[in-house]
């Protein structure tokens, strides 16, 4: 096996090695996909369905995410602190889509007007009740 000290030694396209790079650096803390065999985690990747994933995410990719200052003077974030709000404010089942729109609201409503929440997922997950609540 090529001794690898550094991520950046590695090809963009070489995901072998990446994996073994990370079983290297975090030993039995590792995820176990890249521990098992691999033909058993190409058979793995093969029965996942495409677009069944569901990202929440704090705001767009070219934007900061900014912290919350909570009246006991710690800092969370926005976009989590949020989310908490809203869960709390409607207790009735909310679908992801609502929960990230409502979540836009109240950051816009603590004067963050440059960060904007995100959903990435299909329309089916986007509509679909968030956490099963």
């Amino acid at each position: 096996m090529q001794h690898l000290r550094d991520i950046h030694d590695i090809p963009h396209d070489d995901t072998h090695h990446i994996g073994n790079l990370l079983v290297h650096v975090f030993g039995e803390h590792v995820s176990e996909k890249f521990t098992l065999a691999r033909q058993e985690l190409d058979s793995k990747i093969q029965q996942l369905k495409i677009d069944e994933g569901i990202l929440l995410s704090g705001c767009q990719a070219d934007e900061f995410s900014h912290e919350y200052h909570t009246n006991d003077g710690s800092c969370v974030g926005a976009f989590s602190y949020a989310v908490q709000m809203v869960l709390q404010d409607d207790p009735s089942p909310l679908t992801n889509r609502e929960v990230v729109t409502n979540a836009r609201i109240k950051i816009r409503a603590e004067g963050y007007f440059d960060q904007h929440p995100c959903l990435y997922s299909n329309d089916e997950n986007a509509d679909a009740f968030f956490l099963h609540q």
